[in-house]
């Protein structure tokens, strides 16, 4: 019997120690189960306050884009307004250059056949011409200006350009607008000189005016020209070319292109370096200039047709991928 109760005391014992062990553990969930959700609590707070500054710092890098966007869009502006005014002063410059009207001091001393009627220091010609730069191609109408220059003293010098361009580009209709290539309305062919019996071309150069102005005849003294192509001081220097002569000469490109007589072609004006075919063909009251390499790449060529009584009738100047180019005729002379 005693054996029995002794076995219930400890089964109680047992009861209340599993009581006492389940009611700590379940203490001790509860405490843990609040330690988490605080710490969640704190973790949620932290996760929002920083969806909240990167939210901040979102609309401040907008802000600051978005500023300097009009600061970028205002300077664009700016530079462009500037770019517009300096490009509008240039094109009435040229303009007024170009409309412009000399005294009529100008007296030629020469008599060539091929250079044009000129009774006074300027001819202005109605032309068909062709143009290739940069906004694509123009095609329509112009004057050409053939302007005597007095103020140089070699005498006898002109210069070609064109001007008065009406027609319409691929990116501007109206070829007027400040943007467009073909806005300036001036493009120089180059200055020349004029004897009896030739035309000689020169490049439209500052340095060629220095240079014409330096020299009492032309050709100057083959000593000045070595000078000027070595760059020394006080020789400016230009290449010329003949364009046009009444006997014509053959191409220069099969003589002998030594060190020795190369100079002596360049001296002449017959060539421009030993790539290119260079020649005048006299036919009838025509002279014709040819000017193009023996291998087409990126290399110029130029194409004139001088006519007895008229001038230059036909021109045309480019580059082997005809970029840059240039050409025009006079009306009713549209062959070569």
């Amino acid at each position: 019997m005693k054996r029995y109760e002794k076995a219930g005391i400890i089964s109680l014992c047992l009861i209340l120690i599993f009581l006492y062990l389940w009611k700590m553990d379940r203490a001790d969930l509860c405490d843990g189960q609040m330690k988490e959700d605080v710490f969640l609590s704190f973790a949620d707070a932290a996760a929002r306050e920083a969806e909240e500054a990167e939210r901040k710092a979102k609309m401040e890098k907008i802000k600051a884009e978005e500023e300097e966007r009009k600061a970028a869009e205002e300077a664009e502006q700016a530079r462009m307004e500037e770019e517009r005014v300096q490009a509008e002063e240039r094109i009435s410059a040229l303009r007024e250059y170009a409309a412009g009207i000399t005294e009529d001091s100008f007296i030629p001393t020469h008599h060539n056949p091929f250079w044009f009627p000129m009774d006074g220091t300027e001819m202005r010609i109605g032309i068909f011409c062709e143009l290739l730069y940069g906004d694509g191609p123009l095609q329509g109408t112009g004057t050409l200006v053939v302007r005597g220059l007095p103020e140089i003293k070699l005498g006898n010098c002109y210069e070609i350009f064109l001007t008065d361009l009406e027609g319409e580009c691929p990116e501007h209709s109206d070829i007027t607008f400040w943007k467009c290539c073909y806005a300036c309305d001036f493009f120089p062919l180059g200055y020349y000189y004029v004897t009896d019996d030739k035309i000689y071309e020169f490049a439209y150069l500052d340095q060629t005016v220095e240079m014409l102005n330096q020299w009492d005849t032309f050709p100057p003294d083959i000593e000045y020209m070595k000078k000027g192509m070595t760059g020394e001081a006080g020789y400016p220097f230009a290449y010329w070319r003949e364009v046009c002569s009444e006997e014509g000469f053959e191409d220069t490109f099969y003589e002998n292109h030594s060190e020795e007589n190369r100079i002596e072609f360049l001296y002449k004006g017959r060539d421009l370096d030993e790539r290119y075919h260079n020649f005048i063909t006299a036919d009838g009251d025509e002279r014709r200039y040819n000017l193009w390499p023996i291998t087409f790449g990126t290399q110029e060529h130029t194409y004139i047709t001088w006519k007895r009584g008229m001038g230059m009738t036909r021109y045309m100047s480019y580059a082997g991928n005809f970029l840059n180019c240039l050409s025009f005729h006079i009306p009713g002379c549209e062959g070569y």
